[in-house]
């Protein structure tokens, strides 16, 4: 009796595969184009279980920030970890947890190549190249705009 067996190939050279770029603001940083699945599958485990942001305590707040900073700083490439990790704590570039909730959610989207249910921006739309559940769309930048901050009087 022969061996079942199935012959599965995902494998695409780095150089066939373009990294996610996000603009925050006129500022750009790269992500990684695709994860290993098992990173996808800690991804969407911690993505689902958060709750909905309005009706979250405190502690909730917390978790959630530190789920969507791990979330961002082992996608984000390689030599702009410092960059981001300036940026995002710069109180002048008011990124609060709403803004992080988006981008974790843009990155949900772009590893999975399916929208999540409340996403915003400026997607190009454009189709995934097709070969993977952790392929990127083939082209587009994302835009999230965060608002100024408050001017003081």
């Amino acid at each position: 009796m022969a061996a079942r067996r199935k012959v599965i190939s995902t494998y695409r050279p780095p150089e066939d595969q373009e990294l996610i770029e996000l603009e925050l603001n006129g500022t750009v940083f790269h992500f990684e184009p695709s994860i290993s699945g098992l990173e996808l599958l800690e991804f969407v485990e911690q993505f689902d279980s958060l709750g909905d942001l309005e009706t979250m305590g405190g502690l909730e707040m917390v978790s959630t920030a530190k789920t969507f900073t791990n979330i961002m700083f082992k996608t984000v490439v390689e030599g702009e970890q410092d960059k981001l990790l300036t940026y995002v704590k710069d109180p002048k570039n008011n990124i609060g947890i709403e803004t992080l909730f988006e981008i974790a959610m843009f990155l949900m989207e772009a590893y999975t190549g399916r929208p999540t249910e409340s996403s915003s921006g400026t997607s190009d739309g454009s189709p995934t190249n097709g070969t993977g559940p952790t392929d990127v769309p083939s082209s587009g930048t994302d835009t999230i705009s965060v608002p100024p901050p408050p001017t003081s009087l």
